[in-house]
């Protein structure tokens, strides 16, 4: 149980370096393949919701943004915050390695764009006429999805924090607060980068 409970939520004291990070981009490239067909936007290090159809570069570009943007944060504070000095390749290995709940959130939107409830929820929006036949199983399987997604961003948080205490030594409250600072300033980045991306591409 130990076992299934450090490869679910804490890898990286066995897969790190240029090992993670080879894993991790393999698995954002299939992440970005899934959500260029489910119309998954990635935008933002915790953001994820469903979009118009573009280009598949904008996927790929999606994750590459969000992994940077906790590069750029989290690097920086690997090096300040500790006398522990890691390897940027650790950094960067652990992060994009981190990232790998996103598929299912990807596949969970092929269900969740097609779903009654969704439909329903979206003509309430655009005040359409249109009438659905919305059935109890319609409305627990939307809801269970949305839970899972929940979920997935959760233990995609929790991969991060081990990800930045394996790579500062960190431990306790000031881990903690230095961790939720350094998330929400990846997030602000992110967003200003996605910002700018979007009206130049």
């Amino acid at each position: 149980m130990k076992n299934i409970y450090q490869m679910l939520f804490n890898p990286f004291g066995r897969i790190a370096g240029l090992k993670s990070l080879l894993l991790g981009l393999m698995i954002m490239l299939i992440t970005s393949v899934i959500a260029y067909f489910s119309n998954a936007r990635f935008d933002g290090v915790i953001d994820m919701h469903g979009g118009p159809d573009v280009a598949y570069y904008y996927y790929l570009i999606d994750g590459l943004i969000a992994w940077l943007s906790m590069l750029v944060i989290f690097y920086p504070l690997s090096l300040f915050v500790t006398k522990f000095k890691s390897r940027f390749i650790d950094v960067a290995g652990t992060l994009i390695l981190a990232r790998f709940p996103m598929i299912i959130d990807a596949l969970i939107l092929f269900y969740l764009k097609n779903s009654e409830v969704n439909k329903f929820l979206e003509s309430l929006v655009l005040k359409t006429n249109i009438v659905y036949n919305i059935q109890i199983m319609d409305w627990m399987f939307f809801v269970g999805s949305m839970l899972l997604m929940i979920m997935t961003t959760v233990w995609f948080v929790a991969l991060c924090y081990n990800s930045y205490k394996v790579n500062t030594n960190l431990k306790g409250v000031k881990a903690v607060w230095i961790f939720v600072v350094g998330i929400l300033l990846a997030e602000i980045l992110s967003k200003i980068l996605f910002y700018y991306i979007n009206n130049t591409i």
